[in-house]
């Protein structure tokens, strides 16, 4: 769980005004549980402002941010979107110098190019995303795309995954020159909640997701809704609410153990905490486990953090349940590096 939860306080339900924002991330670096806490999450129109209250920003390491995107309806709307975004985040890195990094950048995939299912355009469309990141953008910059809500959700996902692995082999591809790219593999983002029931994606919708992401090899992340461990029933919502420990413990089993869309359907729906556990070896759940040193990998390239306005809930679930204490005695042990992101 190093570095896992990525703070976005200036996003519902928290929906905190910048300068709070600022000042509760910074009060959240000197906890004695900061270990779990990732990126600064912000919008790339609000770079300038953050700049401006530099004076709020954590002291000691760099702070990593995770910039959301404009995005865009059609390719070329979000191309104009993606010059300016990329231009904001270039004047923020030249404002703050080494005090700070932006190397995951959040977008939503226009809907319109997802619907079309045309191969060639949407080729075209990462392609030009590549070349413009890699003249302009901030090093070892991870994009992740999201599908957008509405239309059929199998499709889209599918048709997004397929094409991102397809792009990030064409940019692996023995004999393409590398030289000078900043752009790092692309990720999917997956958003798993929000301010009402409709909002959150069913278990075979995850499901799909993760497995297609695993079979596939593309990184993932995810966003809004995970507040707490494991699934439950939220009585104002009316609705089930996935639990972090169900979505990255099933990202992790599909990625090292191959699990496909109907074996991670009953991880994602599982509600007993007691069929989960860690030690210093291994995660587990109902007898089925990844090993410490395939978890560390995997947080290396495929299965990143998730973005939460609070921080303290996770915290307070995980010590209700005797978790973290528990982890946090073999902290020593680990070597993940603060910032854990896909690699090249």
């Amino acid at each position: 769980m190093f570095g896992l939860i990525d703070y976005a306080g200036l996003f519902p339900p928290a929906a905190l005004s910048l300068e709070p924002a600022l000042e509760e991330y910074a009060r959240l670096r000197t906890d004695e549980d900061s270990w779990m806490l990732g990126r600064f999450v912000v919008n790339s129109a609000q770079l300038a402002a953050v700049a401006g209250r530099a004076d709020l920003l954590p002291k000691g390491h760099p702070v990593a941010f995770a910039v959301l995107g404009r995005g865009g309806d059609g390719p070329g709307p979000f191309l104009e979107g993606f010059t300016i975004d990329l231009e904001e985040i270039s004047r923020f890195r030249k404002q703050l110098g080494g005090g700070v990094t932006v190397d995951q950048f959040e977008v939503k995939m226009p809907a319109r190019l997802l619907d079309s299912s045309d191969g060639e355009a949407t080729s075209m469309f990462f392609d030009d995303v590549a070349r413009w990141a890699d003249a302009e953008g901030p090093p070892e910059l991870t994009p992740f795309f999201e599908a957008p809500a509405g239309g059929d959700r199998r499709a889209r996902w599918s048709f997004l995954i397929d094409s991102i692995a397809a792009h990030n082999a064409r940019r692996s591809a023995p004999g393409v020159e590398g030289g000078g790219r900043r752009l790092c593999p692309a990720g999917i983002k997956l958003r798993c909640g929000g301010a009402d029931a409709r909002a959150f994606p069913s278990v075979e919708e995850v499901a799909f997701v993760l497995a297609r992401c695993a079979e596939r090899k593309v990184a993932f992340k995810a966003t809004a809704g995970l507040h707490h461990p494991v699934r439950y029933e939220d009585a104002v919502l009316r609705t089930k609410v996935h639990g972090f420990i169900n979505v990255f413990g099933a990202a992790h089993l599909a990625f090292a153990r191959g699990l496909g869309e109907k074996a991670l359907r009953p991880i994602l729906e599982e509600e007993d905490l007691g069929k989960f556990g860690f030690d210093a070896r291994r995660f587990v759940w109902n007898g089925t486990e990844v090993s410490f040193e395939e978890i560390e990998s995997l947080r290396h390239a495929f299965v990143t953090s998730f973005g939460s306005c609070s921080f303290a809930e996770p915290l307070a679930d995980l010590r209700a349940c005797g978790w973290l204490e528990r982890r946090s005695l073999d902290l020593a042990e680990t070597t993940i590096p603060e910032q854990p992101r896909p690699r090249k």
